[in-house]
Parts: C-alpha cells; sequence; structure tokens
C-alpha cells in the first residue's frame, strides 16, 4: 500500500483520488442498448448508467474490457474480471444483483417483403429458410431443427446482432434470430428500418444483468450498490427515460417490487 502524507493530498487532491481510487473491471461485448461500446465514444447503455450511478468517479474507476462473449463468461468464473454485462450466466462462481434485470424475447428477423413467419408453436416451416443463429446462446430450441439451414455467428468485438442484421438484408439469410432489446435498436439507428422487420417472437424470457464474480471480498457489496443504483434511477424517473430515449419496448423486472 502506498501512503502520501495528508499535506501533500491537499495539494494533489485529484492525484490522491486516483491512487485511492477502486477499480472494476467489466467484461462486455458492443450489446446496444444494454451496453454501448463504440470506438471514440464514451461507453453508454442501460447497464452503463447503472454502473456509472453504482460507482462514481472519483471514488470508483469503471475499466471496460471489450471481450467476444464466450472469454468474458470464463473469465468472470475465473476472477480476471469484476464482472460481466451478460445473460443466461449462473452458477456458485457468479453473483446476480436481487433488483437490476432487463428481460428480453428472441425474435426472428426477415426483409421487409418476406412472407415467412416465426411460430414457436409450430417451428416446422424453419425447413423453408436458411436461418442465423448466435453461438453460444440459448437459441430455445431452433437449434434442433434443420441443423442443415443453421447459419452460425460467432461473437467477437464486433456485434454479431449487427452483423446478422446486414446479412438479412443482403438476403445471404432469410431470418435470424436475436434479442429483441437490441435488434429493435440497431434497426432503428443502423439504417435497417426500410429494409427488415421483425416477424414473431419466441416465448422464453431472457434477462440481461450485470453479472458479479461471487468469491471477491466486496461481492455482496458490490450487488447492494447496484441493487441500490437500479432502485435510484427507477424512483427518479432517469432509468425510464433512458429507456425512453432508446425506444425500449421490455418491461423492467424489479425483484423485490412487491415484497
Amino acid at each position: 500500500m502506498i501512503v502520501i502524507p495528508l499535506t501533500l493530498c491537499l495539494g494533489l487532491t485529484i492525484y490522491c483520488a486516483a491512487l485511492s481510487s477502486e477499480e472494476l473491471r467489466i467484461g462486455v461485448t458492443d450489446y446496444c442498448p444494454v451496453a454501448c461500446m463504440k470506438s471514440g465514444e464514451p461507453p453508454h447503455g442501460l447497464a452503463v448508467s447503472v454502473l456509472q450511478k453504482a460507482f462514481p468517479s472519483p471514488s470508483y474507476t469503471l475499466r471496460y474490457v471489450l471481450l467476444p462473449f464466450q472469454r468474458s463468461r470464463s473469465q468472470i468464473k475465473s476472477g480476471k474480471l469484476t464482472a460481466v454485462i451478460s445473460d443466461g450466466l449462473d452458477g456458485d462462481d457468479v453473483l446476480r444483483p436481487k433488483k437490476y434485470r432487463l428481460r428480453t424475447n428472441a425474435c426472428a428477423y426477415t426483409p421487409i417483403d418476406s412472407t415467412w413467419l416465426y411460430n414457436p408453436e409450430d417451428i416446422t416451416n424453419l425447413s423453408q429458410v436458411k436461418y442465423g443463429l448466435i453461438k453460444f446462446y440459448d437459441n430455445d430450441k431452433v437449434d434442433q431443427q434443420q441443423p442443415e439451414n443453421i447459419v452460425y455467428l460467432v461473437p467477437g468485438k464486433e456485434s454479431a446482432e449487427y452483423r446478422m442484421l446486414k446479412m438479412i438484408a443482403s438476403r445471404r439469410l432469410d431470418t435470424g434470430f436475436l434479442p429483441q432489446i437490441t435488434a429493435d435498436y440497431l434497426i432503428r439507428h443502423q439504417g435497417f428500418s426500410t429494409l427488415l422487420k421483425e416477424s414473431g417472437c419466441g416465448t422464453k424470457v431472457y434477462e440481461d444483468s450485470i453479472i458479479i464474480f461471487a468469491h471477491q471480498p466486496q461481492a455482496t457489496r458490490y450487488q447492494q450498490r447496484i441493487d441500490a443504483a437500479y432502485s435510484e434511477l427507477l424512483n427518479n424517473g432517469e432509468y425510464l427515460a433512458l429507456m425512453k430515449s432508446y425506444h425500449i419496448k421490455q418491461k423492467i423486472i424489479d425483484l423485490n417490487l412487491n415484497n
């Protein structure tokens, strides 16, 4: 530990604050509007706003580590990351906030003039299309149908969701299954609104959250700070305003709302 005389710190407040700042390493992919990590832009998004409220500067430093999805999942379980913005990650090695969850469905997207529709109750018509899935995602059994028709996209530093939408727009794919929350955002903001449309959604609900490495000494405190920040943003209206700015239709899940 570095000890700096108080008199010196008084004259170098910013420098001393930086030395005493607690750093959190957050694993993330470019997954707008949950976490937007564009080159040349400061990080932003729903989960990023919660983290910034929970761990304000200069007391904390948030270090975002842009990693492929699967590497983030392995590094959070090994303790190389403090937390990861993700979904579908459970086990003894990780800890979820009790309140902060954002849910979404997986939907099928097609060219705007397509007549094909996805019906989760009868998925036999997948035999009629060439469709895209994102590898390592829970694809709600559609990966068990017509495997010869599937094109898998592997998550990397670049958004796999964006790459899939480009493939559908260029008709290299007939359809593709994506989280509704990010597909809706990309279609609106990346020039796809006249090219693509939603063509049916599944019934399975996915929960995006901020997953914490459970075996670090401060894990419970981090969990409590994230939940407190989320509650504050929700109660003062900032979170709902942020959702509106991103045109998000999904319902917020607060697991303690009715307790």
